[in-house]
């Protein structure tokens, strides 16, 4: 993850400013090459993610941070819930239920919400990050429903058969969830709403948790044959394709953005296919793809033949 990560945010720092200009590209592009000359040392050292929005290089590599973070903090609760089973499960179950607490109090404590709705300040946006949304402390929950799965998907403590219909209702069931997480708070999203504590902090304690729980039927569903054509998509050319560049797409979209930004030198009238800007998009994917080829996928192969089963091999032969 780390070289593609660091070349990014060097390239982001001394060679994009220079690239171009426009009426915003002081204050998108510039202004945060600023903030990483400043600052970058943090994100190298993956705690970025503690010092809020206004002092972060790349504020979307957030999630790298916390990532790292969890990752570190799950090992020896893995190795806890390898060795001593009862006590590892109640430590998971504990530290969930802290996480969702913690986003609870938060939301219902600095009047913040997860949601943008109508009339939210930037000072809000930034709020909202501080203190929840880019704490690991806070993502936690969602974290640690992945990684049980992962625990029980590889201990095979989940296999049984069903029926056809009992696979629909699963679907069902799974679809379900999903649905229900994203249009919870349609009432936040309409115009005129105003700021309650008490379904802004349910939403962001409960909504990772039925996310996470029907990703994690769906992945079952799937390992265990019972998806139909979602086998097949996962098990598509194009998936695996996208599966490889997916972390280039992560990191160059918003570069890309920025710029697009701060280039622009004319008004437009919005319309819906706004949304979808082909060019853009195209500029995502080549870049993305160039930077996986020329980058990660390098450096991997590097890993893999001093640090992996490369080395095996050719030690054998």
């Amino acid at each position: 993850l780390f070289p593609l990560f660091f070349s990014l945010m060097l390239f982001c720092t001394y060679i994009l400013p220079d690239i171009n200009n426009g009426p915003q590209w002081n204050l998108v592009v510039e202004e945060h090459s600023r903030v990483c000359e400043k600052n970058m040392w943090k994100s190298f050292l993956f705690i970025h993610n503690y010092f809020g929005f206004e002092e972060m290089c790349l504020t979307h590599t957030h999630q790298i941070g916390m990532d790292m973070q969890l990752y570190v903090a799950t090992l020896p609760l893995m190795l806890i819930l390898w060795k001593f089973r009862n006590l590892g499960w109640i430590l998971v179950a504990g530290i969930a239920v802290a996480s969702t607490v913690l986003r609870y109090m938060a939301i219902h404590w600095y009047d913040i919400s997860m949601f943008v709705y109508y009339g939210i300040s930037v000072q809000k946006l930034l709020d909202a990050a501080r203190y929840s949304y880019i704490l690991p402390t806070h993502r936690a929950t969602i974290y640690l429903i992945g990684v049980v799965m992962a625990y029980v998907m590889k201990s095979k403590k989940l296999r049984f058969n069903l029926t056809n219909t009992q696979a629909r209702f699963l679907w069902a069931a799974c679809f379900g969830l999903a649905v229900f997480t994203v249009a919870s708070p349609y009432e936040m999203g309409l115009e005129g709403y105003r700021y309650e504590h008490f379904p802004a902090a349910l939403f962001a304690a409960f909504s990772p948790i039925l996310w996470g729980l029907s990703m994690c039927i769906a992945h079952w569903a799937i390992c265990n044959d019972y998806a139909g054509v979602g086998t097949a998509f996962v098990e598509s050319r194009a998936f695996k394709f996208f599966n490889k560049i997916a972390y280039g797409v992560y990191l160059t979209q918003f570069p890309i953005f920025f710029y697009n930004v701060g280039v622009q030198r004319h008004a437009e009238f919005y319309t819906p296919l706004s949304l979808l800007h082909v060019p853009e998009m195209m500029a995502v994917l080549v870049i993305s793809i160039l930077a996986t080829v020329a980058i990660e996928m390098p450096f991997n192969q590097v890993y893999r033949i001093y640090f992996g089963k490369s080395q095996t091999k050719l030690k054998d032969k």
